[in-house]
């Protein structure tokens, strides 16, 4: 397991301070609050018993009491965001069911010390750590035989040009650079990554940001500084997460929301296992190779990479009666394209289903509520193809 340098950790806790000296308000505890029991599919977190890994400015952590938790643990690296959180609990009258301590999810007797959890949360963290997959299997270790771990880490298949080492550069030079270099940056990123370099889209930043805290309460500047000061940083794939979880640790994979730089899952074992196994009803092909072509197939998505995925499918020889796509119309390739409802309305539910998008949870959900259950995540295998063809590592 690869271990990264650590020297120029950026100074998570001072971000988060600011965040809720500034931005904190009832709404925002409410719609984190939401956006957690909605992904969990409950509506309450009572009788858990809950530990949060990496509590930032306790915004979830507060989120989770409010939804009735028998007990939370909070712990965080960063004294400053240990402070943070610590200031919301007294905002809500120190509850005795609620405790906040400093430590390391990579210090094994800290994490062993804290006991199970019926309740495992870690949002965008442990791929900060420095040594992400021993982060990932100590948390592991704190889920009791009947509980959920919600997760969410970087994925790299979504940055397809740059890569992640771009984004990992630019990490690097906001670290080390001064206060006034590090607000052009990020003037930079909103005009540039946030805006695409829209003048119609500048001038509905306001817009932009009140939307952006419908998610998950947050506020886009502070993730903004978050996403460019994040080191250390490492990313992950859905397949290896996937396998880590399901293959090797007796996890199901209850839910996936892929499409945003954070990929999130939750995890579940025991008695909480879902009456499906997402996991189960799709696989991330390594190559054309992986993919049963010997019946028709679907192609989902016709993006950049879902066009040359279709290429590389008719140079095998696929029968491809139907193209799937919520924005084209007509035909490519003189097969029809055909809407998302409609697909699903009309397919044969047997016919096994390929997927060149990026918002794969998007479309896979639909397709296992539906029936479908021979489902392939191709993108990633398709991002390996446009890195390699066009030298973006």
């Amino acid at each position: 397991m690869t271990v990264q340098d650590t020297s120029d950790r950026y100074e998570f806790g001072k971000n988060w301070k600011r965040y809720v000296d500034l931005h904190f308000s009832e709404e925002k505890i409410e719609i984190s609050r939401q956006h957690m029991l909605s992904f969990l599919g409950r509506s309450n977190l009572s009788g858990m018993r809950m530990l949060d890994i990496g509590s930032g400015s306790g915004l979830h952590s507060l989120a989770a009491w409010r939804s009735g938790v028998r007990e939370i643990v909070s712990f965080d690296y960063d004294p400053n965001s240990v402070e943070t959180t610590r200031l919301l609990h007294e905002k809500v009258g120190k509850p005795s069911n609620w405790t906040i301590q400093q430590g390391s999810v990579l210090n094994k007797e800290f994490m062993n010390s804290l006991g199970k959890f019926d309740f495992v949360y870690s949002w965008g963290v442990l791929h900060h750590t420095g040594s992400q997959w021993n982060a990932i299997n100590n948390a592991i270790d704190a889920v009791s035989d009947d509980g959920v771990f919600y997760i969410a880490l970087y994925d790299s298949d979504v940055y397809v040009n740059p890569g992640p080492k771009y984004w990992l550069d630019i990490k690097k030079q906001y670290n080390s650079a001064g206060k006034v270099r590090r607000y052009v940056m990020e003037i930079e990123y909103i005009k540039d990554i946030v805006c695409g370099k829209s003048i119609k889209n500048m001038a509905k930043i306001f817009s932009i940001m009140a939307e952006y805290k419908k998610s998950r309460g947050m506020n886009l500047y502070t993730d903004v500084r978050d996403w460019l000061g994040g080191w250390p940083m490492e990313f992950t794939r859905i397949s290896e997460v996937v396998d880590v979880f399901c293959k090797e640790n007796n996890f199901h994979l209850q839910n996936i929301s892929t499409g945003e730089a954070n990929t999130e899952y939750v995890f579940s074992r025991g008695t909480c296992a879902p009456d499906h196994d997402l996991a189960k009803l799709f696989k991330v092909p390594a190559s054309i190779a992986d993919i049963d072509l010997s019946r028709p197939v679907a192609l989902w998505g016709l993006g950049m990479l879902g066009e040359s995925l279709l290429d590389l499918l008719l140079q095998q020889g696929a029968r491809i009666p139907a193209l799937v796509d919520k924005r084209r119309t007509g035909s490519l390739k003189g097969i029809e394209i055909v809407s998302p409802d409609v697909f699903l309305e009309t397919a044969d539910r047997s016919m096994p289903v390929i997927t060149a998008s990026v918002y794969f949870s998007q479309i896979l959900h639909p397709l296992v509520s539906r029936g479908f259950q021979d489902i392939y995540h191709a993108h990633p295998m398709m991002v390996d193809k446009y890195r390699k063809n066009n030298g973006v590592y």
